[in-house]
């Protein structure tokens, strides 16, 4: 007969690892959790080993880093004010296995300023899919070679710059740096680093040696965290582990972590450590977590001054159906006079711009625009209350196993964890496929809820900084012009290099039409039914009419509308405002200094829209009913698309075969 994993186990046990959780905890379950977080961190803390410096003259540079279990880590974290400054470092050992995990312990916040990461797993082109809200992500992969690597996760509250002349990627050392600029203070370096375990530690000690060396740190608060596989509670004993220990404390540098990060069942080892300059010694912690068989550390400070990126505040319109109708009805009373009296179009259109947005302005006025505030982000969608329960169990039975240390109680969590994780995965991809099956008629959230389980982050970011002509440019004017220079040229540039040809457009014509075209005047109710057709987006051009607020006025204004959009097709002048485009430049990928990796977003006037409409009608009417358009055009005709064009292919290829 063969012993099953339960075999072991006694039917209480069996019944309090698959016991249903409980409907509602009472605030006698909460005190009683916070004791048992309590014990099983006491317990621990007491039954390992601590870092001894013998520095009893100083005990402000002794490091008492404590173990703590997740629900203190997240007490904690929930503690932070808006100057404390954070960090955060876990040897992940694949960030692709785990990064849900990592969301979890991190509530899906952006509570720390930065977060390190060793041993990430990721290749040259898996970075996307591995963003957290409100970070930047900045990654040092290996080319050419699986496992290693090291990441920063930075909060966009912060101004930095990626030192690259101290990072590296060989065989002994994988390293990433980073400076965080605090105007009108020290400026504060970051740097992760991890050293494979099989790496010669003599060429690590010597690049070590020449990094606290470097006058980089010169003047500023500086932190080097990771996993540098020497153990520093053999530091007496180990000549490689007092060399480390040593070299780093040359360069003012001290531990903060004094117990290990890493046991397991023969061994409890010191191998993860933040190291800084700084004293008195941060507080640090040890979080008691199972992601990876390393323990994630941490440790926070407080600065005098918020770090924050000077960006103002934008400005919106929050429209509601409440304030659509106080403005309708305001429009409603207007004499249009001043627009209709006048001779000139643009005066005209400059006129009904100027009276609609003085009304816009009472009724629906500009307002702060709240910014998304990720530290109240809700925790992964599919993730219940009873889940997270579960899940809380689950660490319970791993704070027993690491106290215990017994078969039994390895084989009680291993066996909670393994079917938890199924049904995580369960309740993920049910969860994405009932969101799916809700839009599957709706484009726009659909490619939403796929970006979501994607994790591809919004590539929308504040542009404070540019280089032009090796200049570096802060002023925001001079970004603005510097982008709008790049792209209006960068057509006319492109063509210059394309090659002359002896074909002249003209000749791919055939012969002219001989009937002419004439444009008939539009009438409000024909505006009112094109309007009623846009969709109801929010973004508006840089007159600020969004569709939205179009729609629920547009009985309203209909009448001017109609008396500029006839002169526009009676004189064939356009408005010049509505020629004009707020282009937003959204970063690709590469340098974020150079214009080139950015890409445009042209967001256009709605009412020049609504101009097109009209006169898009009144041509593809005169092209067809004198059949002008080709046969092969496919392109932008109704009932017609690029699927028809692959159809006529096949289809002529076919009959060439035969």
């Amino acid at each position: 007969m063969i012993d099953a994993p339960f075999d072991s186990i006694d039917d209480d046990d069996l019944t309090d690892i698959f016991r249903p959780p409980s409907p509602q905890p009472t605030q006698t379950d909460s005190n009683n959790s916070v004791n048992y977080d309590n014990f099983v961190a006491q317990n621990i803390n007491l039954s390992q080993p601590d870092l001894d410096l013998n520095f009893e003259n100083n005990p402000a540079q002794m490091p008492l880093s404590k173990y703590v279990t997740e629900i203190q880590f997240k007490d904690s974290v929930n503690s932070f004010s808006k100057e404390t400054f954070s960090l955060f470092n876990l040897n992940v050992r694949s960030i692709n296995k785990h990064f849900e995990e990592l969301q979890l312990l991190l509530d899906n916040k952006q509570s720390f300023s930065v977060i390190g990461l060793t041993e990430t797993w990721l290749s040259s082109d898996s970075n996307q899919p591995f963003s957290l809200n409100g970070y930047d992500f900045i990654v040092n992969n290996r080319q050419n070679k699986v496992g290693g690597g090291v990441a920063l996760y930075v909060s966009k509250n912060y101004e930095y710059n990626i030192i690259k002349n101290i990072n590296i990627m060989n065989n002994n050392v994988e390293s990433l740096f980073i400076e965080i600029v605090i105007h009108g203070n020290k400026n504060i370096i970051i740097g992760i680093i991890y050293r494979p375990p099989n790496s010669s530690s003599i060429d690590f000690l010597k690049y070590l040696d020449d990094l606290v060396k470097n006058p980089v740190f010169t003047n500023k608060r500086s932190f080097i965290m990771g996993d540098f596989n020497l153990d520093l509670l053999k530091h007496e004993n180990n000549n490689k582990s007092q060399e480390f220990l040593e070299i780093l404390m040359s360069g003012s540098f001290l531990p903060l972590i004094s117990k290990p990060t890493r046991i397991v069942d023969n061994s409890a080892t010191l191998i993860d450590n933040i190291f800084c300059n700084t004293l008195p010694l941060p507080e640090s912690s040890i979080i008691l977590s199972d992601i990876s068989d390393h323990f994630p550390i941490m440790t926070h400070f407080t600065i005098n001054q918020i770090i924050t990126k000077p960006y103002p505040i934008p400005l919106r319109r929050r429209a509601t159906q409440e304030n659509l109708n106080s403005l309708a009805a305001s429009l409603d009373n207007v004499d249009w006079s001043c627009v209709k009296d006048c001779n000139n179009i643009n005066s005209s259109f400059d006129n009904f711009l100027n009276v609609f947005n003085n009304h816009l302005d009472i009724h629906i006025p500009k307002q702060k625009h709240k910014r998304v505030n990720y530290k109240t982000l809700p925790r992964l969608p599919w993730i219940s209350k009873s889940l997270l329960r579960s899940i809380n169990r689950k660490n319970n039975l791993y704070y027993k196993y690491k106290m215990k240390k017994t078969v039994n109680s390895k084989i009680k969590y291993t066996l909670y964890k393994n079917t938890l994780t199924k049904i995580l995965r369960l309740e993920k991809r049910k969860y994405y496929s009932n969101q799916l099956t809700l839009y599957k008629h709706d484009t726009k959230n659909t490619w939403k809820i796929l970006k979501q389980a994607m994790n591809v982050s919004n590539n929308k970011s504040n542009i404070s900084k540019i280089r032009s002509h090796n200049d570096i440019i802060e002023d925001p004017k001079n970004i603005a012009n510097i982008f709008n220079n790049h792209f209006s040229t960068i057509g006319a540039n492109l063509a210059k290099e394309i090659p002359p040809s002896e074909k002249n457009c003209s000749d791919f014509l055939g012969k002219s039409n001989p009937n002419s075209m004439f444009f008939t005047p539009t009438t409000r109710y024909e505006i009112i039914d094109i309007v009623s057709t846009l969709k109801n987006k929010k973004s508006a051009g840089h007159d600020e009419i969004n569709n939205f607020i179009l729609k629920g006025v547009i009985s309203s204004i209909a009448d001017p509308l109609e008396y500029i959009f006839n002169e526009s097709l009676l004189t064939g002048q356009v408005p010049e405002q509505m020629k004009i485009a707020k282009v937003i430049p959204l970063f690709k990928k590469g340098d974020h200094l150079d214009t080139s990796n950015y890409r445009p977003i042209s967001l256009l006037s709605t009412l020049s829209k609504i101009l097109e409409r009209i006169i898009y009608k009144r041509t593809i009417n005169f092209l067809k009913t004198h059949n002008v358009l080709t046969n092969s055009q496919f392109g932008f005709r109704k009932n017609h698309s690029t699927i028809h064009a692959l159809l006529n292919f096949v289809d002529k290829v076919a009959h060439a075969i035969d």
